[in-house]
């Protein structure tokens, strides 16, 4: 796999970027253009989950997250944290993991400094993508199933982004009431779609997951 900062690949592969703790292991999807939206400017990175528990890049609310994100046109970027698969390192307790996605923020703004960011997070990943909110180049926050029954939200950055929440029903990692609760108190306000019947690593419920997000980030993207 290439390992250096010098390219941005021009299509779909795996690839290796210098981190803070090593080498990141990442991939990125191109849309497909028989198949999905005309490729338009802009770029999302997807977080996977946490890695004590299993979590990583090929996660399948991740690739289904980076997948609607390529329906709509953009290419996605997901990557393992340190320690995670090929990437090096260990385990940083969400500080770690911001600082490794910090350094693919500033690889993209290197290589494509025009370029629309958005960043995604699931579960673990919801809080790594908060803690590099402040950041001006980051177009909007999609979390989903963040976890704040485990870590205190209102005390990472605000953004100075829009935020965009989504929670199953019947999660039963992150209770769904303690997530309405935040969201019902957080400033800025987030948007929040509650998702029936469905638990946290969204069980058959992944084709409704990528349809709303397409939902959502279609009149934002077709604006690119």
């Amino acid at each position: 796999m290439p390992s250096n900062l010098e390219i941005f690949p021009s299509q779909s592969q795996s690839f290796f970027l210098s981190g803070p703790a090593g080498q990141l292991q990442c991939h990125i999807d191109y849309p497909q253009p028989l198949r999905d939206a005309a490729m338009r400017q802009g770029i999302v990175i997807v977080c996977h989950p946490h890695p004590l528990h299993g979590g990583t890049m090929t996660n399948k609310v991740v690739t289904t997250v980076a997948r609607s994100f390529n329906h709509l046109g953009l290419p996605s970027i997901r990557f393992n944290y340190r320690g995670v698969g090929e990437s090096a390192g260990s385990y940083g307790d969400t500080i770690g993991e911001a600082e490794d996605l910090r350094a693919i923020l500033t690889w993209i703004q290197t290589h494509r400094p025009d370029y629309p960011i958005y960043l995604a997070g699931f579960s673990f990943g919801t809080v790594v993508v908060s803690r590099v909110a402040m950041n001006p180049v980051i177009k909007q926050l999609l979390l989903i199933a963040p976890p704040v029954n485990h870590y205190d939200f209102t005390s990472l950055p605000k953004p100075v982004c829009p935020r965009f929440v989504v929670i199953g029903e019947v999660d039963e990692v992150v209770p769904c009431k303690e997530v309405e609760a935040w969201v019902e108190v957080a400033k800025p306000q987030p948007k929040l779609i509650t998702v029936e019947e469905t638990s946290h690593f969204f069980h058959s419920k992944l084709i409704t997951l990528k349809d709303i997000i397409v939902t959502h980030y279609q009149p934002l993207i077709v604006e690119l």
